[in-house]
């Protein structure tokens, strides 16, 4: 089969599907050939086909309805465009080699932001780069009119995994893609904590804290005038704004470690404290035992996130973050593996870092992973 006659066979495909899911008590191939460009003969091959596959069923009269399988395949196909189309744009970015600086006499990357996390002085061109616009987001972005969905029409679990594919983005600028993701998910954090316990207050507080800080548009902040009153109302809230990408990088750490732990909750008290033998590994390298013990604190994010994702996150949630950690690996160009332990280095390094750059938008990213697991979650239950 041909490259070419395979697309025609896909687009086929999930033609079908969408037509499925769409439909009150299903479709036949006759009623789903009516309303499309494809004969009779060429919807009942593809039916018989995807019901061999499982993906629909088929009712007594003869009608194929959608299933668990069917919405999933959707998906699986939405979200496969979103990351070509991303990756087209990275390529494009860096066909247009906007982006050259030299850094102790060798070439830096074409794309600015992975610049600053890869390089030193860590975060040098990070302010520069925000809202880049070549003209090419246009075709690639969900937040442009084209094929691609709204950010909001995803379905819960492509938004739940949508910061796998968000992280590519984060190379070049912090983009109106980000933004938009982030907002929506302010939205729906908010709803879900509207009347949180006593113990879940702060968690709430500086996760939105976070947010507000990460929306915050910095570059319409006039900044503060050297003859103004360094004391006046006005001087002070203007220095917050100014520096809320700065301020944000401090916030983003204590906001990612307070949520890991009310998500390890049967395991981890919000003060560190392990409540019980053997079951949060220490991976200290002065530590000469395997496991917290009951009793002790744990303080490491690094050990709260792998953690986490061994013991605490759903399989669907494990895989996400394994994917998570292989984008954040490429980005900062290294190992998939030591991700969490490089995530702890940049926590004991930021009131080091003379500027802000994309670090926060890394932790955010993965916050918005996991409020939407727990949406996803309480919805399953």
């Amino acid at each position: 089969m041909s490259e070419i006659s395979g697309f025609k066979d896909h687009l086929k495909r999930m033609y079908i599907l969408e037509s499925l899911i769409y439909s009150e008590g299903g479709r036949t191939p006759s009623e789903i050939a009516e309303i499309s460009i494809y004969s009779v003969p060429e919807i009942k091959e593809t039916c018989k086909n995807l019901l061999e596959e499982d993906v629909v069923g088929r009712s007594n009269n003869n009608k194929y309805h959608s299933t668990d399988r069917t919405r999933l395949e959707i998906d699986d196909d939405i979200f496969e465009r979103i990351k070509n189309s991303y990756e087209t744009y990275l390529e494009k970015f860096g066909e247009a080699d906007m982006f050259s600086a030299k850094e102790g006499g060798s070439e830096i990357t074409s794309y600015p932001l992975k610049s600053s996390i890869a390089t030193e002085p860590e975060g040098m061109y990070a302010n520069y780069f925000t809202n880049v616009s070549l003209g090419i987001e246009e075709n690639h972005f969900l937040t442009k009119k084209n094929t691609l969905p709204a950010i909001t029409d995803l379905s819960l679990r492509n938004l739940e995994r949508f910061p796998i594919l968000l992280i590519k983005l984060l190379w070049v600028q912090v983009s109106d893609e980000n933004k938009e993701y982030w907002r929506f998910t302010y939205i729906v954090f908010t709803d879900l904590y509207e009347s949180p316990g006593s113990e879940l207050r702060l968690t709430q507080m500086v996760i939105e804290f976070l947010f507000n800080l990460a929306l915050c548009p910095e570059s319409q902040i006039p900044r503060p005038q050297s003859n103004q009153s360094i004391n006046s109302n006005r001087h002070h809230i203007l220095n917050i704004l100014s520096n809320s990408k700065h301020l944000a990088t401090f916030v983003a750490y204590p906001a990612l470690e307070s949520y890991i732990k009310h998500r390890c909750k049967d395991d981890i008290e919000m003060d560190g404290t392990v409540k019980n033998n053997n079951t949060v590994r220490n991976f200290s390298p002065y530590n000469d035992r395997d496991y917290y013990q009951k009793g002790n604190r744990c303080s490491s994010l690094r050990d709260l996130l792998i953690h986490f994702e061994n013991e605490v996150a759903d399989d669907n949630l494990k895989e996400q973050l394994v994917q998570m950690r292989k984008e954040i690996g490429k980005l900062a160009e290294y190992p998939e593996s030591k991700i969490y332990g490089l995530i702890y280095q940049w926590r004991n390094s930021a009131s080091h870092e003379a500027s802000p750059d994309v670090k926060y938008g890394i932790i955010l990213n993965m916050i918005c992973m996991l409020i939407w697991n727990e949406l996803n979650n309480q919805q399953n239950e």
